[in-house]
C-alpha cells in the first residue's frame, strides 16, 4: 500500500515538471518563431492539457463506478485533487501568457466570424464596413 501511494507522488511530481517544463520550453523555442505561430504553439499546448485533464478525470469516476468504492479506484482521490489544483495553479505561473492565448484566440475567432458575416450580406452594419 505504501509503495503505491508512493509511486502516485512520484509519477504526479514528474507530470507536474514534465508539464511546467514543457512549457518553459515552448516559450523559449516560440520566441523564435513569429507571433502568429507562436500563438497557435501556445493555444495547442493549452488546448492538450485541458483535453487531458478531462480524460483523467472521466478515467478516474469510471474506476471509481467500476469498484463501486471511493477507495477502491486504481486512482487515489489525491491524485485527482492533485491534477486539478494542476489546472489551477498553472495558469497562475503563466498567467500572461494564457490572457494573451485566450485573447489572441477570441479576437482571431470574431474576425473570422465577423468577415464570414459580412462576406455573405447578413450584418450591415459599419464594423463590416471596416474589414
Amino acid at each position: 500500500m505504501t509503495s503505491k501511494i508512493v509511486f502516485f507522488i512520484l509519477l504526479t511530481t514528474l507530470l507536474y515538471a514534465i508539464d511546467y517544463y514543457s512549457l518553459e520550453g515552448l516559450r523559449t523555442i516560440s520566441n523564435r518563431f513569429r507571433v502568429r505561430n507562436k500563438k497557435t504553439l501556445a493555444f495547442f499546448y493549452w488546448l492538450t492539457s485541458v483535453l487531458t485533464y478531462i480524460v483523467i478525470a472521466t478515467y478516474y469516476f469510471a474506476t471509481q463506478y467500476y469498484y463501486g468504492s471511493f477507495f477502491a479506484a486504481f486512482f487515489p482521490p489525491f491524485l485527482v485533487l492533485l491534477y486539478f489544483t494542476k489546472l489551477i495553479v498553472l495558469p497562475f505561473l503563466f498567467k500572461e501568457d494564457f490572457l494573451e492565448i485566450t485573447q489572441w484566440s477570441y479576437n482571431n475567432w470574431l474576425s473570422i466570424s465577423r468577415h464570414s458575416i459580412c462576406y455573405h450580406g447578413l450584418w450591415r452594419h459599419e464594423k463590416c464596413l471596416q474589414l
